[in-house]
């Protein structure tokens, strides 16, 4: 299992949800309520829940096997990171509710941070308003650029390659425990909807940097 179960994964799109009602896509991707039953029969009755993701391990307890995720061997860039001029983070996903786009938007609109989008905007077409942003044409484009940090503070997350790549290139990560990784090296886990956490990790990382 890469992700959280299907009841897991509904209510905390639920709970995103009930934070930011005002969202286009967080009411979306409901399964139906007999498939969701019928996979939480099935896991109840598995041995062995074989995971890389932390969350999940978590989840299930004694009846986890944890094994890690596929580290990249060479990191994702194009050229030599250049530090960025500015107070910069890379928020390395679409612009959407459920990958924390609202939270990453709150911070950087509170201590006036650049963020480098990592793709296209879904939600609202006037989402960034007031936040000063750049696209970049690839990952590895905005991983050259310099971001102080990597910062994903999602909802759901099944698949967290790219924060592995920047792990894997030096660059620290901040992440919502949603992400399944775990807290050590240049990686942080704050809880998922936790925007004073957020925007703490966030100031501790640019205090580190200036140092």
């Amino acid at each position: 299992m890469t992700g959280m179960p299907l009841r897991a994964l509904q209510q905390s799109l639920d709970r995103a949800h009930a934070l930011h009602p005002e969202s286009t896509t967080l009411g979306d991707f409901r399964a139906d309520p007999a498939l969701v039953d019928a996979e939480e029969r099935a896991l109840a009755g598995a041995r062995t829940i074989v995971t890389p993701h932390a969350a999940v391990a978590a989840a299930f307890g004694a009846r986890t096997v944890r094994v890690p995720w596929a580290v990249p061997t060479g990191s994702d860039l194009n050229g030599p990171v250049v530090k960025h001029a500015r107070e910069a983070i890379l928020f390395p996903a679409s612009t959407l509710g459920r990958a924390g786009a609202y939270e990453v938007r709150d911070v950087a609109r509170s201590l006036g941070v650049h963020v480098i989008l990592g793709g296209p905007v879904l939600e609202d077409a006037r989402f960034w308003d007031g936040v000063s942003t750049e696209m970049c044409s690839s990952f590895g484009a905005a991983l050259a650029a310099g971001p102080r940090a990597v910062v994903l503070p999602a909802f759901v997350e099944n698949q967290p390659r790219r924060l592995l790549h920047a792990a894997a290139a030096g660059i620290p990560v901040i992440a919502s425990d949603a992400c399944g990784l775990d807290c050590g090296g240049t990686i942080e886990i704050v809880p998922a909807g936790d925007g004073a956490a957020l925007r703490a990790a966030v100031e501790a990382r640019f205090a580190r940097s200036a140092r």
